[in-house]
């Protein structure tokens, strides 16, 4: 990182989790809504009425990764490139946790290996990219998206998903890719 005090940062990535894990359970009890009527308390019952919805989840460790950076007055997508690779490893073991043993579920581990193997490939490359003329960090974060979203995309398409989250998919792409034009700097002339 950009010489960030260790125990903020630390911290920072331990609050980015928790963001994860609220957002995942706000957005399973607003995606399935009146799962938990019974009692307020429902929404806080994580072992008893599980349920965790990961692209809820997602936004939710971006929501409070912003708002860090933002208290801390630290840089966005460094923070973000910085902290892609240990929270796909975070996913990954997650994951295993609620292990179904499904061809979806096999499938989502190996794209989530796969984005990481990208990440580890492209971290000492990608400033070398002809097209990519800032050199700016947030290239990993980016790409790692725009991978896990194009892989993604076709398991949702295939598997007959909610039309919505085929939607949401598609827009991850999108910004992705005009995130990374954008922070690379593409169109600008020299």
């Amino acid at each position: 990182m950009d010489n960030y005090e260790e125990k903020k940062l630390v911290s920072a990535n331990w609050l980015s989790l928790l963001g994860f894990f609220v957002g995942a359970r706000l957005g399973y009890g607003f995606y399935h809504w009146g799962i938990w009527n019974g009692s307020y308390f429902d929404w806080f019952s994580f072992f008893s009425k599980p349920g965790m919805l990961d692209g809820a989840g997602y936004l939710g460790f971006l929501l409070m990764a912003g708002l860090i950076s933002k208290i801390n007055n630290w840089k966005y997508w460094s923070f973000l490139e910085d902290g892609i690779g240990p929270f796909l490893w975070f996913l990954v073991f997650w994951r295993m946790g609620e292990a179904e043993l499904s061809f979806t579920w096999i499938l989502g581990q190996l794209l989530l290996l796969l984005t990481l193997v990208a990440c580890w490939f492209f971290a000492k490359r990608y400033r070398s990219f002809w097209w990519y003329k800032s050199g700016k960090k947030g290239f990993i974060f980016l790409m790692a998206n725009l991978i896990f979203s194009l892989g993604f995309l076709p398991m949702m398409l295939l598997f007959k998903c909610d039309q919505f989250l085929v939607f949401l998919t598609l827009t991850m792409v999108l910004l992705s890719v005009v995130g990374l034009f954008i922070l690379g700097e593409v169109f600008k002339k020299v």
